[in-house]
């Protein structure tokens, strides 16, 4: 994960688009007042829970997912494909639970973060990666449709946190927008095939 602002608004967020290699950043290690980090740990503490087992079911929905479509596909590669993204996530559940909740702190953790704008990156994007984009986008959407009022006022809370304005949708610390970042964080730890996570219904738990 790194910070971006990629509209050069001067507004920090946290990215999946990182290295592997570079270490998150923690709520013990970021230079925050004592009363908003207690307060971030123990929020952090009292979502966990609930949130990890989301992940978890969430995991399991993807491994039922790909053995019907490695039972329903007869090109061979596909097949491989399959086979080696089931393997992976059938011996990954914790250690996928695990890259959520770090990335989930790393969101927390950059609350009072100055802006950071980074280099425009360019790559090429294919069909698999836009359908998985747009999958995260759509879930994203659905939660904060459904719960616009919860997440508004949960926006005003971590403002008076930060000392800062409201917190949008898009930067909004355990918004949806920041469960999605950090789901996919946790599942591109794990190198699977492209494509994969568009698989998950990314259902985000209400409220």
């Amino acid at each position: 994960l790194c910070l971006e602002s990629p509209d050069h608004s001067g507004e920090a967020r946290l990215s999946a688009t990182t290295s592997p290699a570079i270490r998150l950043p923690t709520l013990a290690h970021q230079p925050l007042p004592h009363h908003v980090r207690d307060l971030l740990q123990l929020t952090l503490k009292i979502c966990a829970n609930a949130l990890e087992n989301n992940v978890i079911l969430a995991i399991r929905d993807l491994e039922e997912q790909l053995m019907r479509q490695l039972a329903a596909t007869t090109e061979p590669k596909q097949r491989d494909s399959l086979r080696q993204s089931l393997l992976a996530v059938e011996g990954s559940r914790s250690a996928l639970a695990a890259h959520f909740l770090d990335a989930l702190e790393a969101e927390l953790a950059l609350l009072q973060a100055p802006a950071v704008v980074r280099g425009v990156e360019l790559s090429l994007v294919n069909d698999l990666e836009i359908e998985e984009t747009s999958a995260l986008t759509d879930a994203a959407t659905r939660a904060e449709l459904q719960n616009s009022l919860p997440l508004f006022l949960l926006g005003q809370r971590f403002g008076v946190m930060a000392g800062r304005p409201a917190f949008d949708a898009e930067t909004l610390p355990l918004g949806p927008q920041a469960l999605c970042r950090s789901i996919r964080y946790a599942v591109e730890r794990l190198n699977l095939d492209v494509g994969v996570i568009a698989l998950t219904k990314c259902d985000l738990p209400d409220g």
